[in-house]
């Protein structure tokens, strides 16, 4: 079992069950590296803002960029979902936004479904989305390409946003 699915089954606090979920996902590099998918150099917990190659960063670096990414990611998810949520509900739309962008909650159709009352259907748009053609595309797309890690973190996401912990 994952780190975020027991904190989700203690009845944590949504930035707990995300932070963990994110830990689960990005791991801690405390070394830059160039991440292909995303096009971005990368440090720690996924932290992408002003790295830069050959940057190096201390575990409490790492702890301080975790904390501020997350704030950030929470700080979407209040602005653009008025729906009331639960804590692992929250959970999958914060870590979601920490690995998209805040565009998988804002202006997207996920928004759409949770803030008219569907958030079931919201929940289902992280793995299930469609584009315009009504191809199936989920977010799990990165530079073009369909990832398979992406897949997985998005399944992660959605089960915890429906309520599956095990």
């Amino acid at each position: 079992m994952k780190r975020w699915q027991k904190l989700a089954m203690s009845g944590a606090t949504a930035v707990a069950i995300a932070s963990a979920m994110t830990l689960d996902w990005e791991g801690t590099v405390n070394k830059a590296y160039f991440d292909r998918a995303g096009n971005v150099w990368t440090i720690c917990a996924g932290h992408t803002k002003g790295v830069r190659a050959g940057d190096v960063a201390t575990d409490a670096q790492c702890e301080a960029y975790l904390e501020q990414d997350q704030a950030d990611a929470r700080g979407a998810v209040k602005r653009c979902i008025h729906a009331p949520l639960t804590e692992s509900q929250r959970a999958a739309f914060i870590d979601a936004v920490f690995n998209l962008g805040p565009s998988v909650v804002c202006g997207s159709t996920l928004q759409a479904k949770a803030n008219s009352g569907d958030v079931i259907g919201a929940c289902l748009e992280l793995t299930d989305a469609k584009d315009r053609r009504g191809n199936s595309v989920g977010w799990t797309h990165a530079g073009g390409e369909r990832m398979q890690g992406l897949a997985n973190r998005r399944v992660d996401n959605r089960n915890a946003c429906l309520g599956y912990f095990r």
